[in-house]
């Protein structure tokens, strides 16, 4: 397993990459839908609050298990993104 710190980066860094591409988006296309941008940004915003709260509470959370509580919020972190990625991609 990695680190917490590690993990903790690669959810702020997924987060700032799904933000960076809204902007983008925003800014750059032609005819863009900013409310739909807007929305999707609120909730990128939302799942990397949750994802950020889940590591803070770790500890009291994971119990007797921390390998498989820190792999659960890796697999959210996955999940999350590649639905955030989808709902960009449709934007587009």
């Amino acid at each position: 397993m990695s680190s917490k710190r590690s993990l903790k980066k690669e959810i702020h860094e997924s987060m700032v990459a799904l933000y960076t591409e809204c902007f983008f988006y925003k800014t750059f296309v032609i005819d863009a839908d900013t409310a739909k941008a807007d929305e999707l940004i609120n909730e990128i915003e939302g799942v990397h609050m949750q994802l950020s709260d889940k590591m803070n509470a770790g500890r009291k959370n994971a119990g007797e298990n921390p390998k498989k509580y820190y792999a659960g919020v890796r697999t959210d972190l996955k999940q999350a993104v590649n639905e955030l990625g989808g709902k960009l991609s449709k934007l587009a």
